[in-house]
């Protein structure tokens, strides 16, 4: 069960550019309830690594062939969001 109401935990998000919906924190965590919430770190520098660590990873599976080159991300599709001041800020 969703409860995209929950007020984020931290102060930042990252946010994945798609084609259908523009910016959007698509990062989800579960509760002990099994509900889910969006994803939020308590400083840029936490949000940052886990967009450096998703890319980490995704350029390993290309190298170990188990996803094609044209499958990647790029690092500009993510944009770290302050929930406080409303504003992108990297």
């Amino acid at each position: 069960m969703e409860n995209n109401n929950k007020k984020p935990e931290h102060r930042y998000e990252v946010h994945h550019y798609t084609l259908c919906e523009g910016w959007v924190n698509c990062w989800t965590v579960t509760d002990n309830e099994n509900s889910e919430y969006p994803d939020s770190y308590s400083t840029i520098e936490a949000a940052q690594a886990e967009i450096n660590e998703l890319l980490s990873d995704i350029q390993s599976e290309i190298d170990r062939g188990e996803r094609h080159a044209g499958e990647g991300y790029d690092a500009e599709e993510y944009q770290i969001y302050d929930n406080i001041e409303k504003e992108y800020v990297v």
